[in-house]
């Protein structure tokens, strides 16, 4: 009886205490040294909260400033007359992850319209993140990977224009040193959502117990080789198979507190609140646990 009232509260604390990765602070490079200044950029309103909750709810609680571009707001909205009223809700969502509405923008361009049979322009989107990342002084792009989460192509093209922004990337050094509003003189740092395959995208807080036991073992790994005085950014993931040292993968898993938020922003998109996205929010990874892996661009 005594084990089980010890055993309990380890259970507890083990499933409750945040395991977040500490997101690396930017290179001595900027003016100022800057906090981490975070650029989500993503395809919809609601992106925000069905795929990125716990990496927003973690920048914010480790103070990072974050912002968000939205390359369209829908235009399956804008038919039903309900675009501006999407633009709101989408504020409102990021308001209840922490984030400013004044941080955050959405686009209602004609070329990047939401439509599953439209190519959406990889030159137009470089551009846009380019002026963003400019004007803000981003440190640290966030965004789909390559498979889109769900291969949705307008999620697709959104890493695509990432990534020809970062192959085409020149931003002009700073023209004053003393200037309040620091200019990056080398790209922002990539990270893209790691996409799973589809048995383990509906695990829901299931993946947060798996997720931690293999955190657990690969951090014991780590402590392991630092005692033998090895590198142990040489260890390759559980998960990925990559090294720390080649792709970063940083971890982000949201508390039961921390679901419940990202479960109320996604209740800001009161026009999108149909049956199946109750399933959606109920048992998918996502709503639950995010896993950045580093986007490795040759500029």
């Amino acid at each position: 009886m005594l084990l089980t009232f010890l055993f309990i509260p380890l259970v507890l604390t083990f499933l409750l205490i945040p395991q977040n990765t500490t997101f690396p602070p930017y290179p001595d490079n900027v003016t100022g040294n800057p906090k981490v200044k975070a650029l989500l950029v993503t395809a919809h309103p609601d992106d925000e909260c069905m795929f990125f909750g716990p990496t927003i709810l973690g920048l914010r609680q480790q103070n990072a400033e974050v912002y968000g571009l939205v390359l369209s707001n829908a235009d399956k909205g804008n038919s039903e007359g309900l675009g501006k009223e999407r633009e709101l809700e989408l504020k409102e969502s990021y308001a209840a992850l922490g984030v400013d509405r004044d941080k955050v923008t959405v686009l209602d361009h004609p070329q990047l319209q939401d439509d599953i049979t439209r190519h959406w322009r990889k030159d137009l989107i470089a551009g846009i993140v380019h002026d963003y990342v400019q004007r803000l002084g981003i440190t640290d792009i966030i965004t789909f990977d390559r498979f889109g989460v769900s291969k949705h192509p307008n999620h697709v093209f959104t890493c695509e224009g990432v990534i020809l922004f970062f192959s085409n990337f020149a931003l002009p050094p700073p023209s004053d040193s003393s200037s309040p509003s620091p200019t990056l003189v080398q790209p922002p740092r990539a990270w893209a959502l790691r996409t799973v395959s589809l048995l383990p995208k509906y695990t829901g807080f299931v993946s947060t117990i798996s997720l931690r036991i293999i955190l657990a073992v690969e951090n014991f790994q780590r402590l392991v080789l630092r005692v033998l005085g090895r590198d142990e950014t040489a260890l390759p993931s559980i998960r990925t198979g990559d090294t720390i040292k080649t792709t970063p993968l940083l971890t982000f898993l949201n508390t039961p507190a921390q679901y419940v938020a990202t479960l109320n922003a996604m209740r800001k998109h009161k026009t999108q609140l149909v049956w199946f996205r109750w399933l959606y929010v109920t048992w998918s990874r996502y709503m639950w646990v995010n896993e950045l892996q580093e986007l490795k661009v040759l500029v």
